[in-house]
């Protein structure tokens, strides 16, 4: 059963508080940081599904981990994405309450926002919520977003790796970068795909490059 009562009126609060509202100054700087936050960890949960799956479909951040195990199988990253989304549900709840829900009441006295959710959760209609609880927040939407990145650095090092691998002595490559483009020749691959030995067609020299330059070359038929 929820609970829809609502409060009694408090002269000293502000009711219906606008944007526009001086007394919300101090509330909005936070909120945007929020904002800011959520759409840069969406962003980073889109682009771990990527790197996992070579899918830019977007999905659902319940379905991610789902999503990722039927394109790419049980990768080793799974269980620690798993335990970041986990992390950032409470945060996503807080969200959407502040995105979603009607702002009814401001209290300047304490930086509190009571607001009527768009739905009922856990039994209640009305929520306040602080300055400081956005603040933290926001700091955890960005620190799940960094958890995340690392994560999907590692999945593509691990990817680019393998794809070293992949690569046999005297196959003709091409790499472009910020020298211009250059063609040469494979010479030698390391076991475990950490680097791998490029002779350059236009000096005969040798050089090695590391799986994190792969990205620069393609095979040249």
């Amino acid at each position: 059963m929820c609970e829809t009562e609502l409060p009694m009126f408090d002269p000293n609060h502000h009711y219906f508080p606008e944007f526009g509202d001086p007394s919300l100054a101090a509330f909005l700087v936070p909120f945007g940081r929020l904002m800011f936050g959520y759409a840069n960890l969406d962003r980073e949960i889109s682009d771990i599904v990527g790197a996992a799956t070579g899918n830019d479909e977007r999905v659902q951040r319940d379905d991610v981990t789902k999503f990722i195990i039927k394109h790419a199988g049980s990768i080793p990253e799974i269980k620690a994405i798993k335990e970041q989304l986990d992390r950032s549900a409470k945060s996503y709840d807080l969200r959407n309450d502040l995105a979603h829900g009607h702002w009814w009441r401001f209290d300047p006295s304490n930086e509190a926002m009571e607001i009527r959710r768009d739905r009922c959760r856990d039994g209640e209609q009305f929520v306040t919520v602080t300055r400081a609880q956005i603040d933290q927040t926001a700091d955890q939407f960005e620190d799940i977003e960094a958890e995340l990145f690392k994560i999907r650095r590692a999945i593509e090092v691990r990817r680019q790796k393998y794809e070293v691998t992949q690569l046999k002595i005297g196959d003709r490559v091409r790499v472009c970068n910020e020298a211009g483009e250059e063609f040469g020749t494979i010479t030698r691959v390391e076991a475990r795909g950490d680097s791998f030995d490029v002779k350059r067609e236009r000096d005969g020299k040798t050089y090695t490059h590391w799986h994190f330059d792969l990205e620069l070359f393609e095979l040249v038929k």
